[in-house]
């Protein structure tokens, strides 16, 4: 998933900053432990 996602579906101009900061937190989180979990692999 491109980092830019939320961006391109618009939901910048719907979500407050404060909510889209969490979401790219955990988007960010899992990205991480998908990467993880496929490097154990």
């Amino acid at each position: 998933m491109p980092d830019d996602m939320p961006e391109l579906l618009g939901l910048t101009r719907a979500i407050t900053p404060l909510r889209m900061r969490g979401m790219t937190a955990m988007l960010g989180r899992i990205k991480r432990k998908v990467a993880a979990s496929h490097a154990q692999a």
